[in-house]
């Protein structure tokens, strides 16, 4: 049950606990990212030239040649469509609802309400507000007693 409930936003984690699952969201953020960017920027390489496209335009009436040219295709199809953006949009915001059970989860701890992680927000100053909360949740000790969250990690209840 325990399990289940790391899952939501509800209870406290300890400092450990909290660095942990950021490590761990930050991994794994890194390795979609790349992910990610190795799809959008995929090139099929099986081809070792590009294909030409000629085009020749002819006078109707007179059967004279006016434009005669050859343009080069790149025959490599590249995933860069809105497919690609759409699935880049839906992990990124995963990977934001990931990353905030961890913050908020310790500002319980700390005895704040989770909704200070709603500041980071604000135009101009969101990073900023992000930075000071991160701070703040990883270098701060917990309260020792229970709060309106719940117990503190290290009880046994």
């Amino acid at each position: 049950m325990k399990k289940i409930s790391n899952l939501f936003f509800l209870g406290r984690t300890n400092r450990r606990q909290f660095w942990i699952m950021t490590v761990i969201c930050t991994l794994t953020s890194i390795m979609i990212q790349v992910g990610n960017l190795a799809i959008i920027t995929y090139k099929d390489t099986r081809y070792s030239g590009p294909i030409t496209v000629s085009a020749t335009v002819t006078n109707i009436n007179t059967g004279q040649v006016i434009q005669n040219s050859t343009l080069p295709q790149n025959n490599s199809p590249s995933y860069d469509g809105i497919s690609s953006y759409i699935i880049h949009l839906i992990v990124v915001i995963f990977g934001v609802f990931v990353f905030l059970i961890p913050l908020i989860k310790r500002l319980h701890d700390l005895g704040k309400t989770g909704w200070l992680s709603a500041l980071v927000v604000i135009p101009v100053f969101g990073p900023l507000i992000w930075l000071l909360l991160f701070i703040y949740c990883g270098l701060f000790p917990g309260q020792k007693s229970e709060n309106e969250f719940g117990p503190p990690i290290t009880q046994t209840t």
